[in-house]
């Protein structure tokens, strides 16, 4: 973890089923790690002092509850804006290195993965972690199983990254599936970002597997998320795409059905960044 980091975890909070089960996530990682969660509800910019009142006294009794069964430290933010630029800027204010969020929990979160804008996720340089409503049993051991699908996006090199930044912080296996490739370019491709894997998986001390999908059958995606399914992963790492043209991040089929996995397996979603290569992310795990 750098210099610029603590160790925070960040919750979007908005009293539903589904973002209390994001904190039940951060409260188990929290456990095992020793770490500090912020939750975090925003309200509308036209909310009354009143409003903002109620909604910290929501948020401090929470805080209470889970300082009494767990003994954690947790503090809880309210702060009139929108979850499309507030949950990042408030992480980055806070310096957490991680974001734990509701799929359908925040107040239009839904219709955001729907529309295939990432403005929630995109607007923060800090990781998110994307559950559903199933609670994860194995947590409480961290993310322990770690799916990391890699295809021949230039963006892989970094995705790597973050799973083995992931996998030293709680000794995970690393289980890798990559895309079926014949032709020669591609599969040259495949083979060279595969070598990088293993080689820096064996330098960090990371166990993994490698499996290879099956070009007949279903698409890479649902390929990924059987495969997650079979082998008990509770965390799938994606990276957004960067789209040039329109100068922002946008999700892709792929990341969005992984997002929206039937087994409801969470899902770290990681922007592409420039001021950061491969090496520097694995160090901030140190």
């Amino acid at each position: 973890m750098s210099q610029y980091e603590k160790n925070i975890i960040l919750v979007p909070i908005d009293f539903t089923e589904v973002t209390r089960c994001a904190l039940d996530h951060a409260i188990e990682l929290s456990k095992l790690l020793k770490h500090e969660i912020c939750m975090l509800h925003i309200v509308e910019f036209t909310s009354t002092d009143q409003q903002v009142q109620k909604a910290q006294e929501l948020l401090d009794k929470l805080a209470n509850e889970v300082k009494e069964s767990t003994g954690l430290k947790i503090d809880g933010i309210v702060k009139k804006g929108t979850i499309f630029a507030d949950i990042g800027s408030v992480a980055k204010e806070i310096n957490a290195y991680l974001i734990i969020m509701g799929t359908h929990g925040t107040q239009g979160l839904q219709s955001v993965f729907g529309s295939r804008a990432l403005k929630v996720i995109t607007n923060s340089i800090v990781p998110f972690v994307v559950v559903q409503k199933k609670m994860q049993t194995t947590i409480s051991h961290g993310f322990k199983n770690i799916v990391l699908p890699l295809n021949l996006s230039k963006d892989s090199k970094q995705k790597l990254g973050w799973a083995i930044y992931i996998a030293k912080m709680f000794g995970s296996t690393i289980n890798i599936i990559t895309t079926h490739e014949t032709e020669g370019f591609l599969l040259s491709k495949t083979k060279a970002n595969l070598n990088l894997a293993k080689r820096l998986l064996l330098e960090n001390g990371i166990l993994y597997s490698v499996k290879v999908a099956d070009k007949k059958t279903k698409g890479f995606s649902d390929q990924t998320i059987e495969h997650a399914h079979h082998i008990n992963a509770n965390l799938i790492v994606v990276m957004t795409n960067e789209d040039k043209e329109l100068r922002e991040f946008l999700i892709g089929s792929f990341e969005e059905k992984l997002i929206n996995n039937e087994y409801q397996i969470p899902v770290m979603c990681v922007n592409p960044r420039k001021d950061l290569d491969v090496a520097q992310i694995i160090e901030r795990a140190s």
